[in-house]
């Protein structure tokens, strides 16, 4: 729901679990800026890491059509980064916040072939579970400038789930804004929320309630912390037990049933991580 609200570990938790059960699935994050600090499978190039953790939970490898906008941030201008579309260079363009594109300071051009990526990329790839991670904050941006949490969505037509990270200031607040905040559209496909990094019983409970009291978005899961090991150097050894963790976590809390998925081969649908 906010930029840092534990999206990616929530949607890998959910992609490994499918995948565990021999469901094909397709991660997608329609915009990424990445992170150029991640050590995590360094022979993955730049324009195909925006999806990289969402791959790495599902056990395949990353193609443009997991993540068809894709910012490299430019290590000299802190605001700006190269552009791919598709995975082919488009020029650079102004990154607004944590991982997202300012797209109201792009040309209408520019902005189109971002759309129109994003559309193509949710059409290509083989026949598989769709799973959708936004990007950056839910109602951030108006809905046509936002690609990740509104156009990719409101197109799959997938159940959304909105992750509050129960352990950082505001996220509970923001909650309660959601609704004056985001489109009609959107809205509709929201199922309810996920308390994410619940450090305990009487922590979940606690935030449970304030929620209740600002929102009526039914609670989902609650999911406790998703600490990295000791030593994580972005290894697979390290990583993988990160990815099967996160799986327990949302076999365990019953989210797959309340999103309504199918955990069969034949019937597929998709979910949405906000």
């Amino acid at each position: 729901m906010s930029a840092g609200s534990g999206k990616t570990s929530v949607s890998g938790g959910i992609l490994r679990a499918l995948t565990d059960r021999g469901v094909p699935v397709k991660p997608f994050k329609a915009v990424a800026v990445v992170d150029p600090d991640d050590p995590a499978y360094p022979d993955v190039p730049a324009p195909l890491r925006g999806a990289l953790h969402n791959c790495g939970s599902a056990r395949v490898r990353p193609q443009w059509w997991h993540n068809p906008v894709t910012v490299v941030p430019d290590p000299q201008r802190r605001h700006e980064g190269e552009l791919f579309l598709c995975g082919v260079p488009a020029g650079d363009v102004p990154i607004r916040g944590q991982d997202s594109i300012d797209l109201h300071r792009i040309s209408p051009r520019l902005h189109a072939r971002c759309a129109d990526a994003v559309q193509e990329a949710l059409r290509q790839g083989p026949a598989a579970q769709l799973v959708i991670e936004g990007a950056g904050a839910v109602g951030e941006l108006d809905p046509e400038h936002d690609l990740a949490n509104h156009l990719a969505p409101v197109s799959a037509g997938p159940p959304v789930m909105l992750v509050v990270n129960a352990a950082r200031s505001g996220h509970v607040t923001a909650l309660a804004g959601v609704r004056h905040m985001v489109a009609p559209e959107l809205l509709r496909l929201v199922r309810g929320h996920v308390l994410n990094q619940v450090r305990d019983a009487e922590h979940a409970r606690a935030t449970a309630e304030r929620t209740r009291r600002g929102s009526d978005f039914p609670l989902l899961a609650t999911l406790p912390e998703a600490l990295l090991p000791d030593g994580y150097d972005g290894t697979p050894e390290k990583l993988q037990p990160v990815y099967d963790r996160s799986a327990r976590n949302v076999v365990r809390s019953g989210l797959l049933e309340r999103l309504g998925l199918d955990l069969s081969v034949r019937d597929r649908e998709a979910v949405a991580a906000e």
